[in-house]
């Protein structure tokens, strides 16, 4: 295929990186050892040649891409590393002698700090920070949509990865029980925007949008700061509810199992903290679809708690790279991860359920 192209690099990892991504989609968790391994030397290829430093690369400088490929692509990236965390910590004593070894070999691959640094990289280079913070002490002076606008080819898309890479951040600390760092991650992010007529540039992909604000309000619920994971959670849902029209059917699995975890995480909140400020709209249909579940959730049904919890929730991950004797222990501390919620949950579902005296 290189030849097709002229022996175009870039090219050919940009296809490459379809491919793999294509892979996962098909294959799921049959993909074997090697292929995980080839999709992250394409990935750490692509990012590295994207944010070099050569200046005389002309691929580079006529390279643009849609802020749909580029979301997914990060998306992609993290989604990938997740999953081979969990892939290495899974059935092992029926994974293969030649697997243990190339496990035990290849520490780096897909390794929790190379991701890291590579997100970290991405932020640092576009300079996304410091524009975000620019808008923030001056909001009329939208810098960040102006460099949007004006910026073309690789600096476009360096800049749009920098502010996508922020939001992969916060899953990924969600999702290894690190929420005051998750949202740390995303403080500076155009949440009210520069002026009424801009539109937050997480906002220009639906998918971004709401992964964004799903991962945020889990993070803030685990701090126990539930009104504001209500009020961030239902945000979304109405912005769902009123363009469910214009959802494409690729999107709507996808879409639709999303909403159901944010309108469980809801139904946990309100019970945790009663409050009035929830729309009309996301109580009657918690109240039409999960009445039962509300009533039990009253009751300080401690099993209720667990079952919401446990299918609306991040899949969460042990980030550390199993080795030797430490194998067993990271499999015991991926299934304590998965259970501080759950844990929480119940506590304060028990205090919840206190009668207190009447004086």
């Amino acid at each position: 295929m290189s030849q097709l192209v002229d022996g175009d690099e870039v090219f050919v990892m940009l296809y490459k990186e379809l491919y793999f991504r294509h892979l996962y989609a098909k294959l799921g968790p049959n993909i074997t050892l090697n292929q995980r391994i080839e999709s992250w030397e394409n990935y750490t290829s692509l990012f590295d040649r994207v944010f070099s430093d050569d200046d005389d690369d002309n691929n580079l400088d006529r390279l643009d891409l849609p802020v749909q490929w580029l979301w997914d692509m990060v998306d992609e990236f993290v989604y990938q590393f997740t999953d081979f965390c969990r892939f290495r910590s899974k059935d092992l004593k029926k994974r293969s002698a030649a697997d243990v070894e190339t496990l035990k070999e290849r520490t780096k691959v897909w390794d929790s700090m190379q991701v890291l640094a590579t997100l970290n990289r991405m932020v640092a280079d576009s300079e996304i920070n410091q524009k975000l913070l620019e808008d923030k002490q001056n909001p009329e002076a939208e810098a960040l949509h102006t460099a949007l606008n004006s910026e073309i080819g690789i600096a476009h898309v360096q800049l749009v990865l920098g502010y996508y890479a922020l939001v992969s951040m916060c899953r990924m600390h969600c999702s290894c029980g690190d929420y005051w760092t998750a949202l740390k991650c995303i403080e500076n992010l155009d949440f009210k925007g520069s002026n009424s007529e801009q539109v937050p540039v997480y906002m220009r992909v639906t998918s971004c949008y709401i992964a964004l604000y799903y991962y945020m309000g889990f993070a803030m619920m685990m701090m126990r700061r539930y009104t504001d994971a209500v009020r961030t959670m239902t945000g979304v849902l109405m912005y769902l509810y009123r363009t469910q029209h214009l959802t494409r059917p690729y999107q709507y699995e996808q879409l639709n199992k999303r909403s159901e975890q944010m309108y469980k995480l809801i139904a946990i909140c309100i019970n945790l903290c009663p409050q009035r400020a929830v729309e009309d709209i996301v109580m009657q249909h918690l109240q039409d679809k999960y009445g039962d579940q509300l009533a039990r959730l009253a009751k300080s049904d401690e099993a209720m708690y667990e079952e919401l919890f446990s299918y609306a929730g991040p899949k969460f991950f042990y980030p550390v790279c199993p080795v030797s004797r430490v194998l067993q222990r990271a499999v015991d501390a991926l299934a304590r991860s998965r259970c501080i919620g759950k844990a929480r949950s119940r506590c304060i579902g028990k205090l919840h359920g206190i009668q207190h005296p009447t004086p």
